[in-house]
């Protein structure tokens, strides 16, 4: 545990000593207003906070471009990882183990920072300007939101909604690292996580809708729960996602290692 606390800390100097982050926050929210500009039938600046979201979290096409915008941070980490030789010097000075699982949470966390510090910057300005918008005789009693927009802080559902999306992108963040982890080039690290939200849509449309990542992105009543029930079956599905990518990970790593020493 210290150990991998001592890398997580680490990865978070390198995330933090670049300006990636920043700028990519900064892009995140230049990126949503161009997604509302575009908005073919109204003024789409002029949504209330709670459609603004409703609007971009169910484009299939430009959401692509948030998703992506929350990887970059940590997109081509592992390939300079291999190229800067830290990968060996971390494993050297710790454990494989301790280097993947490291690596999966500061993945996670990076792209769960933008996203969610990007949105949530926005809508609280989207609200000030625009309003809100929680229309409570539009969501059913016992689903998932109402307890939150009958409350006496309805804004409690917007930022929801902006975990569940932030979260979503998360996973593919995790999932984009690990197929680059199998492919070579910088370029392909980077396009990785489109790549893998394509694919998940496509799955998606055979599984079960309560495992499907894109129920929990819009934040739908996939589950038939409350809020807090909607919100731990979200964050179990999530961390089933993120399971499977982190042993693929780990598998393609301890390989490379192998394949090093021999």
């Amino acid at each position: 545990m210290k150990n991998i606390i001592g890398n997580l800390r680490s990865e978070c100097i390198r995330l933090f000593s670049k300006s990636t982050f920043i700028i990519c926050i900064v892009l995140y929210i230049l990126a949503i207003i161009a997604i509302l500009i575009t908005e073919p039938f109204s003024d789409g600046l002029k949504y209330s906070c709670d459609g603004m979201l409703t609007y971009i979290v169910g484009l299939s096409n430009f959401q692509r471009v948030l998703i992506l915008l929350a990887s970059l941070p940590m997109a081509t980490s592992f390939c300079d990882d291999i190229a800067d030789k830290y990968m060996d010097l971390i494993i050297l000075r710790s454990s494989t183990h301790t280097y993947i699982v490291s690596k999966i949470i500061i993945c996670f966390m990076s792209s769960l920072a933008v996203s969610f510090i990007g949105m949530m910057i926005y809508s609280v300005y989207c609200s000030i300007t625009n309003g809100v918008g929680i229309q409570l005789f539009n969501i059913k009693e016992g689903t998932v939101y109402y307890d939150c927009a009958n409350s006496s802080f309805p804004f409690l559902v917007i930022i929801i909604k902006v975990f569940f999306f932030s979260m979503v992108s998360a996973v593919y963040a995790v999932w984009g690292m690990t197929f680059s982890s199998y492919v070579k080039g910088r370029f392909a690290a980077m396009v990785s996580t489109i790549f893998v939200n394509t694919i998940f849509e496509v799955v998606g449309r055979c599984i079960p809708k309560v495992l499907r990542l894109y129920s929990i992105q819009i934040g739908n009543s996939a589950y038939g729960m409350g809020t807090a029930g909607t919100i731990v079956m979200s964050i179990m599905v999530c961390l089933g996602y993120i399971l499977i990518a982190s042993l693929l990970f780990a598998y393609n790593v301890r390989r490379r290692v192998q394949n090093e020493v021999i």
